[in-house]
């Protein structure tokens, strides 16, 4: 019998080492995030986006006083990730932005380009123990579908976020932080770490 405890305890350890985590810190007066052992450049978008396709994703990060109340802010960004067949890089261009497009990127580096590239104002947040929710949703249309959207509004983003979430599925991610407060963030620079 304790054999089987010590087992259990030693694989809940090594399973909560390799899971994601969302970190947060301020930079200047907005809070970013950055995400430890997750990966959303995976499964069926990543097979579409290596074949030739352009692949959307849609973020949605959130501060909340506790995991169960409204936002107290809020962003949203698509990115549209695609990849050059000779040179075997990625490029990311950030969509709702004049400022953000990135090319001859690793996989980790596209995935920390968009990372990077969503924060939330701080500004009249209390320093009061908060959540930081991250939310990133694929959408796996067409290439003709992606483009023929001649922008993507604030009120879209918020419909594609607020649909019920169905079983479980590798185009739809969900990371929450531990507990902070903003007097006790680090705001050193953070780096996206997807070892």
């Amino acid at each position: 019998m304790r054999f089987w405890l010590c087992a259990a305890l030693v694989v809940s350890l090594l399973t909560s080492l390799d899971a994601a985590e969302l970190m947060v810190r301020l930079r200047g007066e907005h809070l970013q995030v950055a995400a430890r052992n997750f990966h959303f450049l995976s499964g069926k978008s990543l097979e579409r986006i290596r074949n030739g396709e352009s692949v959307a994703f849609d973020f949605h990060l959130a501060v909340l006083s506790n995991p169960s109340s409204l936002p107290l802010r809020r962003a949203f960004e698509r990115f549209v990730v695609s990849y050059d067949l000779w040179e075997e890089k990625y490029s990311v261009s950030r969509m709702r932005s004049r400022q953000g497009m990135a090319t001859h990127l690793t996989l980790a580096a596209a995935e920390s380009f968009c990372l990077e590239n969503i924060s939330v104002p701080v500004s009249g947040l209390p320093d009061e123990p908060l959540v930081a929710r991250l939310e990133i949703r694929a959408q796996l249309n067409s290439s003709e579908e992606l483009f023929s959207d001649p922008g993507l509004s604030l009120s879209q983003l918020i419909e594609i976020f607020s649909r019920a979430r169905r079983s479980p599925r590798d185009d739809f991610w969900r990371l929450e932080s531990a507990p902070f407060r903003l007097s006790g963030l680090d705001r050193a620079p953070l780096r996206n770490q997807g070892k």
